[in-house]
């Protein structure tokens, strides 16, 4: 008499084991975020723009008395509009034994009183060495076109789930990648990571923005043409860096608004880019950026694709239109006319609850608590399964 055992149920439970750690979405890994930014660098004049694709407009605000609806995605800890921001929109929630980081990402609220009120927004100091260019000058998008963005990708994204959700369609980190961040659902808040988890919309004088592109300017004819600034990728610094003829007298209504660090204004706006350039990525870029005035989605990471049209008729790749608010007036500050709505993500997408569907409670276990609980459990089933399986008997 011979046993024959079940010699298929050790490989099965290791392929289920794999499968639930290959479902924490890979595609979203910093890898892919960091091939992004060298292809973009490496390639610049392969990306995207009017001249090869025809028809290709990015889109221009609304002037309503004199102003413009902008939208700004932003995080916690943002210099503008976080918990200690130059005006706060959140406020501090604590939970005691909880994970700071943690708390960081989900466990505070929006403060509803500043919706429908004027404030002010920081562009940075023009009197303090470096400050013009730090990371406290905002880069804004249209009002809306998120939104219209994202739901023509609904297939790419589930309203249903929470900032800590590793599913390849969380839409937390799917928006986020609509504006070239590095969404890390983990909450540790790493170089390249951020907890962006709201959007506030307000309105700002028309002449606070301007495009970073080769037409800088954002009203008038020819302006929503997607022009690519001067850069090019020098091998032998391995970096990228604006042309040697970069310093062209580019729009000269301009002048008046762009200051240098210690004070006197720029002579024309292609000084002020190299500074700004040279200050944010001369030596490495940590943003997917394209100088095209449109930001990268990075969830197209085919540099193949990125003159094929996708949805809503637009280049994959070419994201959301984008404005800097401009480092213009002497007291620092652009006037708020109006804070029109404050909202965390899933709000903005739709969602009548701050934080996504299932997320019932704050005692949500974080993604690492996630799988190895799915683990635990696959294992648990594959024992049972195994132990269940009789052997066959033979003669």
């Amino acid at each position: 008499m011979n046993t024959v055992t079940n010699s298929i149920a050790f490989p099965v439970l290791l392929t289920m084991i794999l499968w639930a750690h290959t479902a924490q979405a890979q595609h979203w890994t910093v890898q892919n975020y960091e091939n992004i930014i060298s292809e973009i660098a490496k390639h610049h004049d392969e990306l995207a723009t009017s001249a090869n694709t025809p028809g290709y407009k990015l889109r221009t605000p609304d002037i309503t008395n004199g102003m413009v609806e902008m939208s700004y995605m932003f995080g916690y800890d943002d210099p503008q509009f976080g918990i200690n921001g130059h005006m706060p929109l959140l406020n501090k929630f604590e939970v005691v034994g909880q994970d700071p980081s943690w708390i960081k990402y989900n466990l505070h609220t929006i403060d509803q009183n500043k919706v429908g009120t004027s404030g002010s927004v920081q562009t940075g100091s023009p009197t303090l060495p470096g400050a013009l260019n730090t990371s406290n000058t905002p880069w804004l998008t249209k009002s809306g076109e998120m939104l219209d963005y994202l739901n023509n990708r609904t297939d790419q994204w589930d309203l249903g789930l929470t900032p800590i959700s590793t599913s390849e369609k969380n839409p937390w980190r799917r928006a986020a990648a609509t504006v070239g961040m590095f969404y890390d659902t983990t909450g540790q808040n790493n170089l390249n990571s951020y907890a962006n988890n709201y959007i506030v919309t307000f309105t700002v004088d028309k002449d606070a923005i301007f495009r970073p592109n080769g037409n800088q300017s954002v009203f008038g004819s020819g302006m929503d043409t997607a022009v690519a600034a001067d850069f090019q990728w020098d091998a032998a610094a391995s970096s990228w860096r604006p042309d040697p003829n970069f310093n062209a007298p580019w729009l000269s209504t301009l002048n008046n608004n762009l200051y240098e660090s210690n004070g006197p204004k720029y002579d024309t706006f292609g000084e002020f880019y190299t500074a700004w350039w040279q200050e944010n990525l001369f030596t490495e870029s940590i943003f997917p950026w394209t100088g095209i005035g449109y930001t990268y989605d990075w969830y197209y990471q085919n540099k193949s694709e990125w003159i094929d049209l996708g949805p809503g008729n637009q280049p994959k790749g070419a994201g959301l239109s984008e404005f800097l608010l401009m480092p213009s007036k002497s007291d620092n500050v652009w006037e708020i006319g109006n804070i029109v709505s404050v909202q965390t993500t899933a709000q903005y997408l739709g969602d009548s609850q701050a934080w996504g569907a299932p997320m019932q409670s704050y005692s949500t276990p974080e993604p690492k608590s996630l799988f190895m609980f799915g683990t635990i459990a696959i294992i648990v089933i594959g024992i049972k399964i195994s132990r269940q399986k009789k052997p066959l008997l033979c003669d």
